[in-house]
């Protein structure tokens, strides 16, 4: 299966690989959102943005999230993510997904 992309001009300045793709709202409704590509990802995160437009409770299962970037304070929620593949038809992906909340400072241990 290929599901292709694109790059985004995103507000830094940098471009960057995204899929488009949509996310199942509390209401029975799919959102479009943009998805950034990440190939070394543990899991798929969304932003509070998008998670805003889902209208879910989330799951009060706090937990930090980890990159290059620092550390990130999450909370999850389970939906379905879908994806259009390569030719036609769509890909479609049930699980329990991390939104970003705030980021964490970032420690820095003195030597």
């Amino acid at each position: 299966m290929r599901i292709d992309g694109g790059w985004y001009l995103f507000d830094d300045v940098i471009e960057r690989p995204i899929i488009l793709g949509e996310v199942l709202a509390s209401d029975g409704n799919w959102v479009r959102t943009l998805f950034l590509v990440d190939t070394g990802a543990d899991r798929t995160v969304l932003n509070a943005s998008i998670c805003a437009k889902l209208g879910f409770e989330l799951i009060d299962q706090r937990e930090k999230l980890g990159g290059l970037g620092g550390l990130a304070e999450a909370v999850y929620f389970d939906t379905q993510i879908r994806l259009t593949r390569d030719g036609a038809g769509k890909a479609t992906f049930r699980g329990n997904y991390a939104v970003v909340m705030r980021r964490l400072p970032t420690y820095i241990p003195t030597v």
